[in-house]
């Protein structure tokens, strides 16, 4: 990839680092989308990663960001409010393939503001994967259905279950 700067004629070419400061300076708007869009599709992933770290990006980018191999990528995508519209059910299957705690830890965090998912059936998925530390998270989160954090209660963890006591309590 390479990414030229023009000022009144005067040229140069930018490397990797000057790159990356632009990005992650770049303003959150709407005339930015084509930019970061071309940006998003370099091989680079700490561009990558400062761009899914914006809270607005086109629609095309977010899809493309969702599918990326990083987990750095997608643990920033998840948690940008601009994705949280566009993220699926088939999304979060794919995110979590990817078995990274940090990323799932962010799907917890925000999974009240996405649009188009069934949180129960995330929430369930997230269950199965039996990951204790995903389970304090979920014992801890208001997020988490009543029933779920019934089961937690009853987890053999005592800080999972004296969480998840906790948090009904406090609901």
């Amino acid at each position: 990839m390479e990414v030229k700067l023009k000022v009144n004629n005067v040229e140069v070419v930018l490397g990797i680092e000057t790159i990356n400061d632009i990005v992650y300076n770049l303003p959150n708007d709407e005339e930015y989308y084509d930019l970061l869009h071309q940006l998003a599709l370099s091989n680079i992933s700490s561009i990558r990663e400062k761009i899914a770290d914006k809270d607005c990006l086109s629609k095309e980018t977010v899809e493309f960001l969702l599918k990326d191999k990083n987990a750095t990528v997608l643990a920033n995508i998840v948690r940008s409010d601009c994705a949280k519209e566009y993220i699926s059910d088939k999304d979060i299957d794919y995110i979590m393939s990817v078995e990274s705690e940090e990323v799932i830890e962010n799907i917890i965090s925000y999974i009240d503001g996405y649009e188009n998912i069934n949180q129960t059936e995330t929430i369930d998925k997230i269950m199965k994967l039996e990951n204790d530390y995903l389970m304090l998270k979920l014992a801890n989160s208001w997020d988490t259905p009543k029933k779920t954090l019934k089961k937690l209660a009853k987890h053999k963890d005592p800080d999972i279950s004296k969480s998840a006591k906790k948090t009904l309590d406090d609901c």
